[in-house]
């Protein structure tokens, strides 16, 4: 059996999407890159501020995994600058040094992903 209904569920949507549909996605990731760029470099000066936009990005960009029986707290986000603004201010806000990783690209993901982790002070 093989329906429209049934051919369009097993075709991926970037095989049928048209050229206009995949310019404004191309776009729409060019603009987000911008924006994301812009307010990587925005200063905020007041700490309650900073320490607020650390908690919402490592809630909303973050978890917590469990490494060799421990607890690692870790964000991962898509821009550069805004992994290293977050691990700047983990360090000046918190006290609390972080590295920053950079996950190739691979399955669905087009560019890198970057991973911010808070380093234990014990190692």
């Amino acid at each position: 059996m093989s329906t429209p209904a049934l051919r369009a569920l097993r075709t991926p949507r970037s095989v049928g999407a048209s050229t206009a549909d995949r310019q404004v996605g191309a776009r729409f990731r060019r603009e987000h890159e911008q924006l994301a760029d812009a307010l990587a470099h925005l200063e905020v000066t007041k700490p309650c501020c900073r320490k607020a936009e650390v908690s919402a990005m490592l809630r909303f960009a973050g978890g917590l995994h469990i490494v060799g029986g421990r607890i690692v707290v870790e964000a991962e986000v898509d821009n550069g600058a805004t992994a290293r603004r977050l691990r700047k201010d983990i360090a000046e806000v918190y006290g609390h040094p972080s590295e920053v990783a950079v996950v190739a690209p691979g399955g669905l993901r087009k560019g890198s992903r970057y991973v911010v982790r808070p380093a234990d002070a014990r190692q």
